[in-house]
């Protein structure tokens, strides 16, 4: 089953001009560093947004915020949004519009409830609409003091799986794999059994980025280095880690998946062909650590990839 995610914000800041993209601002680049992503053109680039209304609305020198007209406005994002879209609402004010009901503590992190058009009561059989499923977290404004170093990393560890599943064009060179907490993260969203082999994947999956980038850059460097050595030329120009995220989890959660991935993204075999371990096994002892995370995180993971198919 595949899904799709939304970010679903407030209105433009103040002063937006009417072409304004949705966080494109401050908060765009705080909500960046709360996931993870290199920056806020990360975001912009490969992350779905929206707001509830396109004006600036509710803050100082703008028309005060309306409920009924944010009720209109969640109904315009819904429509916007692709079938089966993952919601994830930010603040107070935009889970009121898609009436998730309160209360919701302000220090809650995330909540899962399902949605029926903009009617609670109603099955969805009654009303003919397919349930969507809503995730609130506090606003990324500089303004909310919600956001504790604990709170960042639990909206991250619960939004990457969602992100993985619904922006397939994010690949792991968009995220901020130099910083060691996102990259444990990352490495449980993309291999929640063994998170050491989902790190080792994706910092091989980054060095072939950037190394095909450089050559790239310098056509003449990248002739002279496969003259020199045709079998790195071939990894390099071997691009099946160059792919949505959510197949490099589907190889990952099979049996012997480090094995396999590894061969695929190692066309020269090199270190299989001389009964060596292959790379992504022997490169994953080195995060070998990141095998004691939090099991409730692993657990849930798992349960939304099969809930996903995978």
């Amino acid at each position: 089953m595949t899904a799709s995610i939304v970010f679903v914000g407030e209105s433009p800041p103040a002063g937006a001009p009417p072409d304004f993209a949705p966080f494109d601002c401050a908060s765009g680049t705080r909500l960046a560093s709360i996931l993870g992503l290199r920056d806020r053109a990360t975001l912009l680039a490969h992350v779905p947004r929206d707001n509830l209304f396109a004006t600036p609305t509710g803050i100082y020198g703008a028309p005060a915020w309306n409920f009924e007209r944010s009720l209109s406005g969640a109904d315009d994002v819904r429509d916007r949004a692709p079938p089966r879209a993952v919601f994830v609402l930010l603040g107070r004010r935009v889970a009121d519009a898609f009436l998730i009901p309160r209360p919701v503590p302000e220090s809650s992190v995330i909540k899962w409830t399902p949605m029926v058009g903009s009617t609670w009561t109603l099955a969805p059989e009654e009303t003919g609409m397919q349930p969507s499923r809503c995730i609130y977290i506090p606003h990324p404004s500089g303004a909310n003091s919600t956001y504790t170093a604990e709170v960042k990393r639990d909206v991250r560890q619960m939004l990457l799986p969602e992100l993985i599943l619904g922006a397939p064009s994010l690949r792991p060179w968009h995220f901020n794999l130099a910083d060691p907490l996102v990259l444990h993260d990352l490495a449980v969203a993309m291999c929640p059994l063994c998170p050491a082999l989902g790190a080792a994947a994706m910092v091989w999956a980054d060095g072939r980025h950037k190394a095909r980038a450089a050559r790239e850059a310098a056509p003449l460097l990248a002739m002279v280095a496969a003259a020199a050595d045709p079998c790195d030329a071939e990894r390099l120009t071997f691009r099946p880690w160059d792919e949505p995220m959510r197949i490099t989890i589907a190889e990952l959660l099979r049996h012997d998946g480090g094995r396999l991935l590894g061969a695929a993204w190692d066309p020269a075999r090199v270190a299989i062909k001389a009964g060596r371990p292959g790379w992504l096994t022997a490169m994953s002892v080195q995060y070998s650590a990141m095998n004691n995370c939090s099991r409730h995180v692993a657990r849930a993971t798992m349960a939304r990839y099969a809930e996903a198919g995978i």
